[in-house]
């Protein structure tokens, strides 16, 4: 006959669960709250075995998280453990004992104590239940600590003024820190057409849980209707379950067909994307107006309760002011790139003055000397034919120059960001040379290009892209100007990221950057030039960003040369072919 496991005097378990609740007072990992409960727990009840064992969504038993592994220590059921752990009757063996854990209001997996030669009584298995509730409450703390930590860097974020699209990822990042949603996070910013007032959402930022890569359908609209906007202008978060075929509101106002509205309205992201089992969908509402839908999904049933439901509403108001701040921003943002592009024809026509002075004041005397010749009867035919080739040659340069400008200011005016707008390399460095190409000879800079064939087009207008270049190429000219001219100054494009991305390089062979001034050359206003606005590299930037791309900047680019110059480095992500 199996003895009684020793029993724990009240005050001595009292000491055991103090001790616990100051060592998890400041825990931050509910990983070690857990694990420190559960090596507290056998060491009180002398047990032989231990182990924590965590529910999975989507099956019956549970996940052994901890144990003491010990060689001698039996296999331990891992479906009686989860039914316990859910709350059903078990046949646990006599030498087991067992205590719920729970998270987020509901249960959540369970500390197990094992003796091989005793058997607990109900004064050791109430001990284990004391020191599960101090784990329990610990975990509740560390919750409500994360979700504290999780708006403390939003709002941060806000101030440190991310584009957008950043700021979009933070905010669904730090809601899977804190829900845990192993499907996807999806943030939909709504618009108005202003010639027809339709309403629409379009999926701005998507976080795919279930596989590492990115989303294939951003920028992807759905229709949003006057009943959704209605709908919507509460402001609740809502919870939906699917049962294979139908979703399922949690309550009364939670209509299905809000939850079918958004799963059905985009497009799928892939073939292979498995099936959502729960969701919850929350709309960023000032009170006047629907600005984003915010919805997180799992992939098995019991992943979500009402405790993420009130965790996603609890997180809409910084939500809300983080995309308040950040429209504004980048309103701001959208000001200065108009503004820059009104004065854009001004500072190039600044920029090519001396080309366009140079061809015009040799053509000038020129003209001069041959009326001066006819008049007197001294003109010579070879003559005049060379001096008219020159004349010629001045006034195609002419022509290119002013040529260029004016196709430049026509697309400005006409072109604009937004879906549907595309280009390529090619034609834009084309038209960006013909501005600037008379003055790079001028300088004795040869262009090298290195363009792969058959690059696909990126999502920019051409004259957005025209201005990229225009800029990125006449700072390289200033550089290597400064630097005393010639050499080679390289524009490349080619494919990286398995064809995903269009990478475009401006590499010069000028004076470089100082390694202090790289982390503010892409910042509005900065600039080392005494006659510099300090908004070239800031607009690249701000026109890229809406192309959804990055820039980079590296200097020196040819360390140990004497030119240590720069390479500018602007990643696009390729627009898929028409018809996809």
């Amino acid at each position: 006959m199996r003895r009684v496991v020793p029993p724990v005097t009240e005050p001595r378990l009292l000491r055991a669960v103090d001790e616990l609740a100051r060592l998890l007072r400041d825990s931050g990992d509910v990983d070690k709250a857990v694990r420190l409960g559960l090596r507290h727990a056998a060491a009180l009840l002398a047990a032989d075995d231990h182990c924590a064992a965590l529910l999975v969504p989507g099956t019956a038993g549970a996940a052994i998280a901890f144990s003491n592994d010990s060689p001698d220590s039996g296999a331990w059921d891992r479906v009686q453990l989860g039914e316990f752990a859910r709350g059903g009757r078990t046949d646990a063996p006599a030498t087991v004992a067992m205590a719920r854990l729970k998270r987020r209001g509901r249960p959540w997996g369970a500390l197990a104590l094992r003796w091989r030669s005793a058997e607990p009584d109900w004064a050791a298995r109430n001990a284990l239940t004391r020191i599960a509730q101090v784990v329990n409450e610990a975990v509740e703390r560390i919750e409500r600590r994360r979700l504290a930590e999780v708006r403390a860097r939003i709002d941060r974020k806000v101030m440190e003024q991310l584009r957008p699209k950043d700021l979009f990822y933070q905010i669904l990042d730090g809601l899977r820190s804190l829900t845990g949603y192993d499907h996807s996070g999806a943030l939909l910013v709504t618009d108005a057409d202003a010639s027809t007032h339709a309403h629409t959402a379009e999926l701005a930022a998507e976080q795919l849980a279930w596989r590492k890569g990115r989303s294939g359908r951003i920028g992807a609209r759905v229709a949003v209707d006057d009943r959704w906007r209605t709908e919507l202008a509460d402001g609740r978060a809502r919870g939906y379950s699917f049962d294979g075929a139908v979703w399922h509101g949690w309550d009364d106002g939670s209509p299905p067909a809000l939850a079918h509205w958004l799963a059905e309205g985009l497009p799928p992201e892939r073939s292979d994307t498995p099936r959502e089992a729960e969701a919850i969908i929350a709309p960023l509402h000032t009170g006047r107006e629907l600005l984003a839908v915010l919805k997180i999904s799992a992939q098995h049933a019991g992943s979500f309760g009402p405790y993420e439901a009130e965790l996603v509403q609890s997180f809409l108001p910084y939500a809300l002011v983080a995309l308040q701040n950040a429209q504004r921003t980048e309103t701001l943002r959208d000001k200065m790139l108009q503004a820059e592009r009104k004065h854009a024809m001004a500072d190039l026509a600044r920029g090519v003055s001396h080309d366009i002075n140079n061809a015009l004041g040799s053509v000038i005397p020129l003209v001069q000397q041959m009326r001066a010749d006819l008049e007197s009867g001294r003109a010579d035919h070879a003559t005049l034919r060379a001096d008219l080739a020159h004349v010629e040659r001045a006034m195609s340069a002419c022509s290119r120059i002013f040529g260029g400008m004016l196709q430049f200011a026509r697309r400005s005016a006409a072109d604009g960001a937004g879906p549907g707008r595309r280009t390529r390399v090619e034609p834009a460095l084309d038209s960006a040379l013909a501005i600037l190409g008379e003055g790079l000879q001028r300088h004795g800079i040869t262009l090298v290009r290195r363009i792969e064939p058959d690059l696909p087009e990126v999502p920019l207008a051409q004259s957005q892209l025209e201005q990229v270049l225009l800029n990125l190429i006449a700072n390289a000219r200033d550089a290597m100007a400064a630097a005393g001219g010639g050499k080679e100054l390289c524009v490349g494009a080619s494919l990286e990221d398995s064809g995903a991305m269009v990478r475009l390089v401006v590499e010069d062979r000028g004076t470089g950057i100082a390694s202090e001034h790289l982390p503010l050359v892409l910042e509005p206003f900065f600039t080392t030039k005494a006659t510099g606005t300090g908004l070239g590299l800031a607009i690249v930037r701000s026109i890229v960003w809406q192309g959804q791309g990055r820039v980079e900047v590296h200097s020196p680019a040819f360390p140990g040369e004497p030119r240590p110059g720069a390479r500018i480095v602007v990643h696009l992500p390729a627009a898929p072919a028409e018809g996809r």
